[in-house]
C-alpha cells in the first residue's frame, strides 16, 4: 500500500503544478488580449483617420493614397473578422 499512496501523491503534486501552469497561461493570455485591444484603433477613429488622410485632400500623393489604402485595409480586416 505505501506504493500506491506514493504514486497517488506524486500525481497530486503533478496536478498542482499543471494548475499552476495553466493559471499563469490564463493570465499571460489576459495580458496579451488587453495589449491588443489597447493597441487597436477604434471604428470611429478609424473613419476619421481615414477623411483626414483621404488623397482627395491632399492633391493625390503618394503618402496619402498609402495611408489611405492602409487604414482601408485595417477597416476591412476588422469588417471580416466575426465579432465576440
Amino acid at each position: 500500500m505505501p506504493c500506491w499512496k506514493e504514486s497517488k501523491r506524486a500525481e497530486h503534486i503533478e496536478l498542482l503544478e499543471l494548475c499552476k501552469e495553466v493559471a499563469e497561461h490564463r493570465r499571460l493570455l489576459r495580458e496579451v488580449a488587453a495589449e491588443k485591444k489597447a493597441a487597436s484603433i477604434g471604428p470611429d477613429m478609424l473613419a476619421r483617420l481615414i477623411r483626414l488622410c483621404h488623397p482627395d485632400k491632399h492633391n493625390g500623393s503618394e503618402a496619402a493614397n498609402v495611408a489611405t489604402a492602409w487604414l482601408l485595409s485595417h477597416r476591412e480586416a476588422r469588417q471580416s473578422t466575426p465579432s465576440r
